[in-house]
């Protein structure tokens, strides 16, 4: 009975410890960091970073989280970068002031979400990313463009409020993006761009109104534009090139184009 008791003890000593073992680790969110660290552990800001020019954080690693804790990171060269990242959140605070606010390149499914962008050239640069997601952020006074999605695939570009940009949301040499739900204004030229090189887009549910152009201008055929909502735009509230696939519900009203939308059936829209 003694040596029974034993072996059960290390029996269930033995399961406990593969079990905890099996667990999946809790992040780690580490002290704070300075200007042109390298994050490649979960980290938590507990402070303003001003930076200069130059990158003010490198984001590198796998699934790692950059949670700013609601602070700011300002400065005048590239807010965050990453190459190869991949699995990473970036979220949660301010970035401002930057060349780019956040530069993507070559990573997959990086997610940048609940950021306030403020007064960045480009405030998110997507390049040859894959999987990428850029959801539920504010993106105000851009001087280039809100965001920008080059040579990507399969990202989602979702729920965004982007104000006073020079173009709101590009695509251009992408597949299989999706650009929904995002509400773009005062633009200085387009609010939402794809352009020809821009392979099979979803663009659907955005508003896109008093920008200084076309609300939506999409020169890929092989897009599917729907249930957007185009209001007080410069030129046209929808302009898009013959092929394009029109999902329906479509709305747009009071541009400055008397022909509203081409390409697509456009009902007008009370709610400008």
């Amino acid at each position: 009975m003694p040596l029974l008791r034993i072996i059960t003890v290390g029996f269930v000593g033995t399961w406990v410890g593969m079990a905890m073992a099996a667990l999946p680790a809790a992040p780690a969110f580490a002290a704070p960091v300075t200007c042109g660290s390298s994050v490649t552990m979960s980290i938590r800001l507990d402070r303003d970073l001003t930076c200069g020019s130059g990158v003010a954080l490198e984001l590198g690693g796998r699934n790692v989280i950059l949670d700013l804790g609601g602070h700011t990171i300002s400065g005048s060269g590239t807010g965050i970068h990453s190459t190869f990242g991949q699995g990473a959140t970036i979220r949660n605070g301010t970035i401002r002031g930057f060349t780019t606010g956040v530069f993507l390149d070559r990573t997959v499914g990086i997610r940048i979400r609940h950021i306030r962008f403020i007064d960045n050239g480009t405030a998110v640069g997507l390049s040859r990313t894959v999987d990428s997601t850029v959801v539920a952020n504010r993106i105000v006074g851009s001087g280039s463009t809100g965001i920008s999605v080059f040579m990507s695939n399969r990202g989602r570009v979702v729920d965004n409020i982007l104000r006073g940009n020079g173009v709101g949301i590009t695509l251009s040499f992408t597949s299989n993006n999706l650009v929904s739900g995002n509400r773009v204004t005062r633009s200085g030229g387009d609010g939402i761009a794809v352009l020809d090189s821009a392979v099979d887009a979803v663009v659907s549910g955005n508003t896109a109104s008093h920008n200084g152009d076309d609300g939506i201008d999409v020169d890929s055929t092989s897009t599917t534009v729907t249930r957007n909502t185009a209001n007080r735009n410069g030129d046209l509230g929808i302009e898009a090139v013959p092929g394009v696939t029109d999902g329906g519900g479509n709305t747009a009203r009071r541009n400055g184009n008397p022909a509203q939308c081409t390409g697509v059936v456009c009902a007008p829209d009370d709610d400008d």
